[in-house]
């Protein structure tokens, strides 16, 4: 198989995302996320990544930021460019939690390993490989 076909990426994909399925609620209603890429032709993910990190550029390039701070800023840029949408998510009391930016800054930095899967979807290019995507749509 020819390079191209191989690893082109979905541009569509990678701006508005791929479902990633995350369990079930309280009710049995499924779990998911609409994640785009982290980078790629996710334009806005490199914007937004600049204007949320660059008063902490000396502390980055340092090395000396605040893992905490660091993972804060991140789930940020996440809210803001990388979660796209989302269904069945539910507050710790089992109440639907409307997909906005503030309540996905607070899911991810709440839950840990929630962000740490939708990290590595992100981050995954075979996520938003045109390939995969034409065999899905064959099976």
């Amino acid at each position: 198989m020819s390079l191209y076909k191989t690893n082109r990426t979905d541009p569509d994909k990678e701006k508005n995302g791929v479902k990633l399925e995350y369990g079930v609620n309280s009710k049995g209603e499924p779990i998911t996320f609409l994640v785009a890429r982290e980078g790629g032709r996710n334009i806005q993910y490199q914007k937004v990544a600049e204007q949320i990190f660059k008063p902490y550029r000396r502390q980055l390039q340092h090395g000396v930021i605040d893992p905490e701070v660091l993972e804060g800023l991140l789930a940020q840029v996440y809210a803001k460019a990388v979660v796209k949408d989302w269904s069945g998510v539910e507050d710790e009391n089992d109440n639907p939690l409307p997909y906005n930016e503030a309540n996905v800054v607070k899911l991810l930095t709440d839950l840990p390993v929630v962000f740490d899967a939708i990290k590595e979807v992100a981050r995954d290019y075979n996520q938003y490989l045109m390939e995969s995507l034409e065999a899905e749509a064959k099976n």
